[in-house]
């Protein structure tokens, strides 16, 4: 998708973020498009989102803007997203069909290789993140837990898949495994210590200076889950567990039942993917059979691990 002229002036304008001078699209993200605009008041990100602004959606784009102004009022100590208001007084404009929102752009870079200080970084970061949100107010009403039982209706769906392609057919040869793991997964209770998960510590929404983590970003996915997911999450190879809960223990604490679940999260995580990756993924079809062949093999691996661990 594109930012065209004239969406670039009426952006500009609306949000009041100076005079145009340069357009740079951004190639991460599989849902919505961002882009880097220059004018002279400076670099933002413009971010056009990649689905309808339904009621769900509403709700959850309140709740991440009251969750980055909770952080900021309690001194999280790393760059996060501070998004812009219109001439109306509202984060999201409407225009030419699209949903526009617009904040300062934070310095810094993505990195592939999670180094075993990088880890450490990542996960001092989640720990502060999980102790600054556990006192987060929340409206009962406004309170729900993320039950991973709607997975379900996705994986009905691709059952009746007759396959054509190669996508289709990697999907097919894989349903069943998928099938019987989440099944399995569902069975277990790992509902404990439940706060609002960032729910999406990716190595796309670090921003880094060096080793430095700097910039955390991309809070659209924030949920009520158990922190243990957010924990889960983090990006690493299989011999830096160790490291990453020893640093995050000396911010919060994490239980042995907690740390035991772990495999279980990150197997969860893998069963959504695989449904993603094929019903999903709109943005970069193109993708789709690598994304899948990947996440089959963390898969596959994870749950040799935890029935050893079992």
């Amino acid at each position: 998708m594109k930012l065209l002229k004239k969406e670039i002036k009426y952006v500009l304008n609306e949000f009041d973020l100076g005079n145009f001078k340069s357009v740079k699209a951004l190639s991460g993200g599989m849902v919505n498009y961002n882009f880097i605009v220059k004018t002279d008041c400076g670099k933002f990100i413009v971010k056009i989102l990649g689905y309808k602004l339904n009621t769900w959606w509403r709700y959850k784009k309140k709740l991440e803007y009251d969750v980055l102004e909770f952080l900021r009022k309690n001194n999280y100590p790393y760059s996060i997203p501070r998004y812009k208001l219109d001439k109306n007084g509202k984060y999201i404009l409407r225009y030419n069909g699209k949903y526009f929102q617009a904040y300062t752009m934070i310095e810094g870079k993505n990195v592939s290789n999670m180094t075993d200080s990088r880890v450490r970084e990542v996960a001092r970061a989640v720990a502060k993140y999980h102790k600054i949100v556990e006192d987060f107010p929340i409206e009962k009403s406004n309170y729900w837990t993320e039950k991973w039982e709607w997975m379900i209706k996705k994986y009905d769906l691709m059952k009746k898949v007759r396959p054509k392609n190669k996508l289709d057919r990697l999907m097919k040869d894989n349903l069943e495994f998928f099938d019987n793991l989440l099944k399995k997964l569902l069975k277990i209770k790992i509902n404990k210590n439940i706060l609002l998960n960032h729910a999406d510590f990716n190595k796309t929404n670090l921003l880094w200076e060096g080793n430095k983590l700097v910039g955390i970003i991309d809070f659209e996915n924030i949920s009520f889950r158990p922190r243990a997911f957010d924990v889960s999450y983090i990006r690493r190879n299989d011999s830096q567990d160790k490291i990453m809960l020893e640093e995050y223990r000396k911010y919060n604490s994490f239980s042995k039942s907690e740390e035991k679940n772990l495999i279980v999260f990150r197997l969860l995580e893998t069963c959504n993917l695989f449904w993603w990756n094929y019903l999903g993924m709109d943005k970069r079809p193109d993708l789709k059979y690598i994304a899948m062949k990947r996440d089959i093999g963390r898969a596959k691996r994870w749950v040799k691990m935890w029935e050893k661990g079992n």
